[in-house]
């Protein structure tokens, strides 16, 4: 039977790894334990090996929060947690340092779609003051004086734009001269 190709540097960084959560989960169970009465463990062999166990799914930083004697489960609990108290806190840190890293991932894709959706055919963008007079063309006012200027007199509009009187008057609804 041939033996599948390895990348030894890979297996050597992921074993390491390994070994350094290993370590640390064995330091934090002994601060753990460290932190009750030392006749709150039925057996302190069984805890401490559970708790390596638990603890050693996480990541170290978790560990190290979890562990922790003046903000972690020692600071929280009175009495020696219970395994199933450790996973259900190792959990919520992990849940909460992924939602950490999904926020900061939609934001970054976020700013990236934003700039493609910048003019990039290189046409000069119009400042605010041009589109404001623009629409002001038009009848539409924003800014601070949404207001705008006052309506046109029928005349002014009938000569602005070349219309005679009859054709004004053939305008359904049009008002009558100001």
């Amino acid at each position: 039977m041939e033996k599948l190709p390895t990348d030894s540097a890979r297996l050597s960084k992921a074993s390491n790894d390994t070994l350094e959560k290993l370590i640390e989960a064995k330091k934090g169970a002994s601060r753990l334990l460290g932190c009750y009465r030392t006749g709150d463990a039925n057996d302190p062999e069984t805890y401490i090996s559970a708790v390596v166990s638990v603890l050693s799914r996480y990541e170290i930083e978790i560990i190290k929060t979890v562990t922790e004697p003046a903000t972690g489960l020692p600071a929280k609990l009175k009495w020696l947690p219970s395994i199933a108290e450790i996973r259900e806190e190792c959990d919520i840190l992990a849940a909460r340092k992924r939602r950490v890293i999904e926020r900061e991932n939609q934001i970054r894709e976020q700013l990236e779609a934003r700039k493609t959706l910048q003019i990039t055919d290189g046409r000069p963008r119009k400042t605010y003051e041009q589109l404001q007079a623009e629409l002001a063309e038009v009848g539409i006012f924003i800014g601070k004086d949404r207001n705008g200027p006052k309506a046109m007199k029928v005349e002014d509009f009938q000569h602005k734009y070349g219309i005679t009187k009859e054709q004004w008057d053939a305008i359904p609804n049009a008002p009558k001269g100001n």
